[in-house]
Formats: C-alpha cells, structure tokens, sequence
C-alpha cells in the first residue's frame, strides 16, 4: 500500500518531463506533493497553501533566528540553540512530502530526525551563507558531546542541495556535497508564485490592486532593500555622500544595528529614511516605484540579493551592486545592472550619482534586466522541479 501524502513517508514522483513509466507508484505520483517552506516573512505564517507546478506549498510557522541566535559572524562564532523551538522546528517539518529551507535549518533538521529515531522527509536545502551558519551549527553538536551531524547529512540520501549560483555551487562540492545532489536553481520572480497565486498578474504589470497595494510607499527616490549578506556600513556611507538624493532602507533589523552603526562611525542621516519589511505584495509595488535599486553585499563566498535583483530587473528599475561572487550569475555589468567593487562607498555613490542623473541608461539598464529575468523565470520551473524529484528519489532509495 502506498502512503498517502502527509505520511512521512514520502515516495518517488513524476514532476519531471520524463515519467517513471515503470514506476509501481504512478496512483501516488498522480497527486499532489506537499511542500513546506520554512522561514520566510512572518506575515506569511498561516496563509491557506498556494499550488504551484505540481506541489500544494504551506508555510512554516517560525522564523529561523528565533530558533538559533549567533553571537557575531566571525569564523568563531558559537550559536545558542533555543531547545524549545528547536522541538518545534522538527514537529512543524513533519507529515509533508519535502521541505523546502536553508541549509543550516537541513542540518539541525537531520541531526534531530537522526537523535530522536523520527521518520526522515526529503529536503530542498539552499545555501546562501557560504556555510558559515552550518559550520557554526556543527561545531555546537560537537561542544555538545553529539557527532557532526554533516557527513550524515550528506550521505543520508533524500536531500537536494540549491545552488543560487556557481559561486554556491563551488562551495557546496568543496565542503563535501556530492556533485548528483547539487541543484542550480536560480532565484527569480517566478518563484514567488510558491507565496501567492495573485502575485503573477502583478508582476505583469496588470494587476488592478498595485495602485491600493502602494498606498502611502515612497516613489522616484533610491530603494535599499535589506536581507543576506547586506553590506549596511558601505551603504549608508554612500548615502552619506549623496545628501540631496531620497534614499529608502527596507531592514527589519536595524534598531539592533545601531551599535555597528556607531561603531562605524555613520552619522544619522536626514535624507535616509527608514521601512519596515513588507508583505510580498507591496515589497514589488515599492520596487516598482523606485528609480534605483542598490544592493550593496559583503565581500566573499556567500550568497545574497539574488531574489532584490530579480524582482528589480522584472519590475524595469535599474540595478546598482557590489562586485562579489554571489551575483554574478545574475548580472552583466554594464549591460543589466552598474557593478561596483564591494566596500567602496565612494564608488558606489558615484554609480548612484550618475545613474540618477542618465535617463536614457536607466532605461537601457531597465530593458536589459527584463530580458534576464525572462530568461531565469523560464528555466526556474523545471529546476526547481528536478531537485524535489531528485530529493524524494533519494529519500526512497534511503529508507527501503
């Protein structure tokens, strides 16, 4: 008997172009698999599933930092595990077909399914840390008399492995990922679907609620959006540097950034003004209505701004960017998007300056940045696909 979705039990699908033909489980391939992505904004916790490209998508009911707390990113960084939270990360993943998180959530998520004899569901993990995270996340098993929990991970089968880049990629096979479960699924608006079936109309451009979704969201100034690996320190100087320019940051941690802030030396800054994170809906309607959009990213091997850059190529707004691995998949410099090189704030006003006051390369920026991101949303459905076939294969193949 074949077990229903929901089960724990999860089984091969057929999400791919080539059907298992001669697969005994083809009534169970016909339904729907259920995914469920963990972290996220927290206004989406609880919202009714969204279908898309054969999966019934949930969203998770927590937020990764209330379950692990870091110190500092340093290479010594030890992280404080709530325990408590920790017992309901492993419950909330339970009883749906894939999980769809980052990799440091993969990892405590098979060490726990491990220690506590639990069923094991097949995982989706994205890396955009460089590892950093995980590495902080094994060294606190050890400090806690428990084995690593990475070579089990990485052998236990059922896991895809996201690359959002080659740069991520790179870093996956160097810390030991086999090179079959590494997946290049690229971050673009077509992914947004997995959140809110009414967001492709909008993205179109023809979406009748934009106008009330932006109500009371600035227009025409320099949007800041926050997020992984932001370079916060470098930003601010550059807009420091631009006084008669309207800058807008979109970071919900700020308030606790202030002591880095000082300690920087950054100013408060009059033409600096402040947003607290918004619901996917009115975070596009606010790209839109930007004339530049800057992502300022930390130097070194992480991942960061894919999914900013992608919402602003499809929106037409022009793109300013630190120069880091990470994102060159995602960029052509001088074609789609201004790069600049990463912790040089005088560059990146001077990208700034001369983007605001050019017209004409605004738009040509804007009519190439469409054009990739046609390109990446095409791809993206089969990608995404071909990793949760190959993550629910390797969970079978795991477990009989």
């Amino acid at each position: 008997m074949v077990p229903p979705p929901g089960s724990g039990l999860a089984q091969p699908s057929c999400l791919v172009s080539n059907p298992c033909v001669q697969c005994p489980n083809m009534e169970y391939h016909r339904q729907i698999m259920r995914l469920v992505r963990l972290g996220g904004p927290r206004d989406e916790t609880g919202l009714e599933p969204v279908r898309w490209a054969g999966l019934e998508v949930y969203r998770g009911p927590y937020q990764f930092q209330d379950v692990v707390e870091f110190n500092q990113h340093t290479p010594a960084m030890m992280p404080r595990v709530a325990l408590a939270k920790l017992d309901a990360l492993v419950e909330s993943a339970r009883g749906f077909d894939v999980v769809l998180c980052e990799t440091p959530e993969a990892l405590l998520l098979g060490a726990e399914w491990g220690r506590r004899g639990l069923p094991r569901t097949a995982i989706l993990a994205l890396e955009v840390e460089g590892l950093l995270r995980v590495n902080a996340l094994r060294r606190w098993y050890l400090k806690a008399g428990a084995q690593d929990p990475w070579p089990m991970l990485l052998g236990s089968g059922g896991i895809s492995f996201l690359a959002a880049s080659e740069q991520g990629r790179t870093v996956l096979l160097g810390a030991g990922v086999p090179e079959a479960s590494i997946f290049p699924v690229r971050g673009c608006t077509a992914h947004f679907e997995m959140t809110s079936g009414e967001i492709e109309a909008q993205l179109a451009g023809g979406s009748e609620t934009d106008e009330e979704l932006a109500r009371g969201l600035p227009r025409d100034g320099v949007l800041l959006p926050g997020g992984g690996r932001r370079d916060l320190v470098t930003m601010l100087r550059a807009v420091q540097m631009l006084p008669e320019l309207p800058f807008y940051l979109v970071d919900e941690l700020l308030p606790r950034k202030q002591h880095q802030l000082r300690k920087a030396r950054v100013p408060r800054l009059e033409n600096l003004f402040w947003l607290k994170p918004l619901p996917l809906r009115r975070f596009v309607s606010l790209v839109r209505r930007a004339r530049i959009v800057v992502v300022g990213l930390e130097a070194g091997a992480g991942d960061g701004g894919h999914t900013t850059v992608a919402t602003a190529h499809r929106m037409g707004v022009p793109v300013v960017t630190s120069d880091v691995p990470g994102i060159l998949d995602y960029v052509k410099g001088g074609v789609d998007a201004v790069l600049v090189p990463p912790e040089d704030p005088a560059a990146m006003a001077e990208a700034i300056r001369s983007l605001w006051e050019d017209p004409r390369r605004r738009t040509s920026l804007a009519e190439k940045g469409r054009e990739s991101e046609r390109v990446r949303c095409e791809q993206a459905t089969a990608q995404l696909r071909e990793a949760v076939d190959a993550a629910i294969h390797g969970l079978r193949v795991g477990v009989s």
